[in-house]
């Protein structure tokens, strides 16, 4: 299954609304290093997607700009949650 890069930008800010919520500290951990491991395996299949090559339909539906937010602008400094 393939996840598209809105699917990304909705996984991350619902998952960043989740933590906003909690109150326990090991929960809020807990969904930080989910976040940071979602952006690694977005960059990851950037660059796999980037190597194979793409389709331009393909690189606006998929993981193909690394460092970006999910697609959108370049977020710059990659700093843990």
């Amino acid at each position: 299954m393939k996840i598209t890069n809105s699917e990304y930008c909705l996984i991350i800010k619902s998952l960043r609304r989740e933590k906003e919520s909690k109150t326990i500290f090991a929960d809020v951990l807990e969904i930080r290093n989910l976040i940071s491991r979602l952006k690694k395996e977005y960059d990851d299949i950037a660059e796999r997607n980037i190597s194979e090559g793409m389709t331009a339909d393909e690189e606006e539906i998929y993981p193909s700009r690394l460092h970006t937010e999910y697609g959108g602008e370049p977020i710059g400094d990659k700093e843990v949650e």
